[in-house]
């Protein structure tokens, strides 16, 4: 299993320019108009489903008919799958809470604890029907 997460984090590393745009132009929005809260569910939600794309490279890359001459079971691939989708989720939302906290510092705009819980609910949500529903298909 630690072989399958190092390539699927070694996917990831690779599209670092893609989100590092995606990320910069989502905080320029966020300071544009003034409201940092977007970035909780904006920045977890982009790297979590980070996860689910890599299975469209597997895809596209012809991997799939060489995964079934691992010694891994089909099962353990999906259950990498998942896990790789909820470590992403945590290090996007901790992502997600620091750059929450610079601008809100740059626009002025003060921590509001109910915005925050509504936005980590509606992460949650969006996290457990996402991840479930993606890889499934």
């Amino acid at each position: 299993m630690k072989g399958l997460l190092k390539k699927d984090f070694q996917i990831i590393v690779s599209n670092w320019p893609v989100l590092l745009a995606i990320g910069l132009c989502g905080c320029a929005i966020a300071v544009y108009i003034r409201i940092p809260d977007m970035l909780l569910c904006f920045v977890a939600l982009l790297l979590s489903y980070q996860g689910v794309a890599t299975i469209m490279n597997d895809q596209s890359s012809g991997w799939w008919p060489w995964a079934m001459s691992l010694p891994v079971r089909r099962k353990r691939i999906v259950y990498e799958k998942y896990i790789f989708c909820l470590l992403l989720g945590a290090i996007g939302t901790l992502l997600a809470i620091i750059l929450y906290a610079i601008v809100s510092r740059l626009t002025g705009v003060e921590f509001s604890s109910e915005s925050f819980q509504i936005n980590m609910y509606i992460l949650l949500i969006f996290i457990g029907l996402g991840l479930s529903s993606g890889i499934l298909f």
